[in-house]
């Protein structure tokens, strides 16, 4: 189970996704008024439940289905904004 932080972290990720931006810790930190250590710890939880993706490097938000951090051949429009899909 996880807990309300986790929680919390996962909804600003998909939020920052679903206004255009890409989730990265330090603006999730920020945005949610928490320690940069608390949201890497967060992420890193949701990517040992499969909620979201890391990338090996970074460890920053790579993917969380049905979104990509990263430039993919697939993307998705809708009004003025667009995003980077994993699959289509």
């Amino acid at each position: 189970m996880l807990s309300e932080l986790v929680l919390r972290v996962r909804h600003a990720v998909y939020q920052s996704f679903g206004e255009g931006h890409i989730p990265l810790s330090s603006t999730i930190a920020d945005k949610l008024a928490l320690p940069l250590d608390e949201v890497r710890l967060a992420y890193q939880r949701l990517h040992e439940t499969h909620a979201l993706v890391l990338d090996p490097h970074s460890k920053e938000v790579r993917m969380a289905l049905p979104f990509s951090a990263v430039p993919t051949p697939h993307r998705v429009t809708s009004g003025d904004r667009s995003w980077f899909a994993n699959c289509a």
